[in-house]
């Protein structure tokens, strides 16, 4: 950072600006969140998340109660009507290409639009380090001597570079979704700013991790398969209160100082310089005293501060003063809990609402985050005008977002909505987890995705709403307690998409007593089934009636089954069978002819996989009416 700053032979920045105070303010600031606000959310977030999977299990194996229907579709009558064959297809992923083929155009225009949702994101996001470098540019002392116009334009370039991570991140997250693609997202931004050092002369990497390292590696962090959910939402509110507080703090703190300074140390050697450039002198000093010393130095500036520094006028510290200084410390902590309270809130409430998707949460978080980063680095730099420019380039960001999604749905067709139904074999998290956001990456903009909410996915599917409620006491809402309830569910949860076009994962968590009632209810309304049958055994009595429901209320050209070489064909296809022979009269499998249903055996490529599985699920939702009966 030295060379770019100062201007030397050989740099495009001859007498750029002194960047002293930005690097020790800066810094101390950020590495004060890296020390206390980054360790203590990640700590509440694995806690919290812990947490609510072990009250999601325990109310599973409750019951609510209710009296409700343990099997809605039973077999009182299975002789009424023909009875056609069940062809059971085992399907190689090899051999699948016909089917990709066939719903290709329905995938490519969903990859298409991904991929003008993460062009116009971008577009929305690169509002903010583009005022932010305006900023940086404008406070920063600069004094370039010829090519002015090329060394602004290389000024501001690199103060836009250094303000860019969310530019990286946030069309990552919109294509992938997974950690490893955000990672190299940022290790390209990286190189990028290196080649831009190697070019200029300067330090952009250095600059970058005071203004932005901080908050990209705790947004890495937080989005880990385990705490995506819950983890950047944790960090945010923990910064809003960190702040607040702190801001009380220093309040106090000045007000205090003010009333018995000026404050001097009792060192000649540091008596004759400020408080503040004495007291750096100081810290450094002890940077470099060995441990034993460094200690007692410590433990001595705490039980005697007045041994080290003394104020001209103690005096003036009176009772009233200290109750002051201690009640204005006291409201900016509680100020800074309402605040953190009132930001779950509000992104609670704005999901339930419809008035944004858990991807347009996710990214107003993540830029909250940056946004409350620069906000501290320019206030303390810069003063409080240059940290309001943050605060105005985060809402000059979600104007123009909002913007673009007009225009995204404007240009996107109306198309009928597909409604997914997901069902697994319990017990294969990291597995499951993975299936499910892969083919959510897609399906959502096809059509809401259903599912009997578990443990499994419990980091996957939380939703705002459902982690606000949790906070709050009131997880128990979240469940299916009766029919009514459930029919109220079903009533609620319009199959239309969010702002952003994703259509939602629509969860329903069940008590032991209400789980078959919802899966009765659900399944006959689903265009297409997915079931993960991957490690399927005679001990997985639930998947037994979940099957026998299947083919009672769901044609079998809508149900794809996944399975590998760990699953029990064998006893799987008896299943099948059996379920044949006994559906009822009413079941749409009802009928003269053959009905083929599709296995598919996955290959050791996830990605040739995944498109196979993907290809055989939208050819489902556009297969004729008439071959379904």
């Amino acid at each position: 950072m030295n060379a770019l700053c100062s201007g030397g032979q050989g740099t495009p920045f001859e007498g750029c600006f002194g960047f002293s105070q930005f690097a020790e303010i800066g810094a101390a600031l950020l590495f004060g969140l890296v020390l206390v606000v980054l360790p203590v959310a990640f700590l509440i977030a694995v806690t919290l998340v812990r947490l609510f999977r072990s009250r999601v299990e325990k109310s599973m194996r409750a019951t609510d109660g209710a009296s409700v229907d343990r099997e809605s579709h039973s077999s009182t009558s299975t002789s009424t009507g023909p009875l056609g064959n069940l062809t059971i297809s085992v399907l190689d992923v090899r051999g699948e290409c016909s089917d990709a083929v066939r719903s290709a155009p329905v995938l490519g225009d969903v990859r298409r639009h991904a991929r003008a949702m993460a062009l116009m994101y971008a577009a929305a996001v690169s509002v903010q380090p583009l005022l932010l470098a305006t900023v940086l540019v404008a406070v920063v002392p600069f004094t370039p001597t010829g090519n002015v116009a090329l060394k602004v334009a290389l000024l501001y370039t690199s103060f836009f570079l250094v303000n860019a991570t969310p530019l990286v991140l946030v069309p990552a997250l919109i294509l992938t979704k997974r950690l490893s693609s955000l990672v190299l997202a940022v290790l390209a931004l990286i190189v990028v700013l290196w080649a831009c050092d190697r070019a200029v002369g300067g330090d952009l990497i250095g600059i970058w991790f005071m203004i932005a390292g901080v908050a990209t590696v705790a947004v890495l962090l937080l989005s880990t398969r385990r705490l995506r959910a819950a983890g950047p939402i944790v960090l945010a509110a923990a910064m809003l209160f960190s702040y607040c507080t702190a801001g009380g703090m220093v309040y106090a703190a000045a007000l205090a100082w003010n009333a018995i300074g000026p404050v001097r140390f009792i060192r000649e050697d540091l008596a004759q310089f400020p408080a503040v450039e004495g007291m750096q002198r100081y810290l450094n000093e002890m940077a470099n005293l060995p441990p034993r010393e460094l200690l007692a130095e410590v433990t001595t500036f705490v039980a005697q501060p007045t041994s080290v520094m003394k104020p001209a006028h103690p005096e003036a510290l009176t009772t009233k003063m200290t109750l002051q200084v201690w009640g204005l410390s006291l409201a900016g902590a509680v100020v800074g809990a309402f605040a953190s309270f009132a930001f779950v809130r509000w992104l609670a409430v704005h999901y339930r609402m419809r008035r944004a998707s858990d991807q347009m949460l996710t990214v107003d978080v993540w830029m909250a985050i940056f946004t409350l980063s620069s906000l501290v680095t320019l206030a303390a730099t810069y003063g409080p005008a240059a940290g309001a420019c943050a605060v105005a380039a985060f809402g000059a960001y979600s104007l123009t977002v909002h913007a673009v999604l007009r225009r995204l749905r404007r240009a996107r067709p109306a198309i009928e909505p597909g409604t997914l139904l997901f069902l697994r074999v319990f017990g294969f998290d990291r597995r499951t987890q993975r299936l499910l956001r892969d083919v959510r990456q897609q399906w959502r903009y096809l059509g809401p995705i259903r599912l009997i909410g578990g443990a499994d996915l419990a980091n996957s599917t939380l939703e705002p709403h459902e982690f606000f409620e949790f906070l709050s006491g009131h997880l128990s809402r979240a469940f299916v307690r009766d029919r009514d309830d459930l029919a109220r569910r079903l009533a609620d949860n319009v199959p239309s998409p969010d702002p952003d076009g994703l259509f939602r994962i629509e969860d329903f968590y069940c008590f032991e007593d209400t789980w078959r009632m919802t899966l009765s209810a659900v399944a006959p309304k689903a265009n297409a089934v997915l079931m993960d049958l991957r490690g399927f055994s005679a001990s997985n009595q639930g998947c037994v009636f979940e099957l026998g429901q299947l083919i009672a209320v769901v044609a079998v050209p809508r149900i794809v089954l996944l399975i590998d070489r760990a699953t029990d064909q064998s006893f799987l296809e008896r299943t099948l069978r059996s379920a044949w022979q006994v559906m009822p009269s009413d079941s749409p499998n009802r009928g003269a002819g053959d009905h083929r249903l599709r296995v598919l055996l996955p290959s050791s490529s996830h990605r040739r996989t995944l498109d196979a599985l993907m290809g055989l699920l939208c050819d489902t939702i556009h297969t004729p009416a008439a071959s379904l009966s």
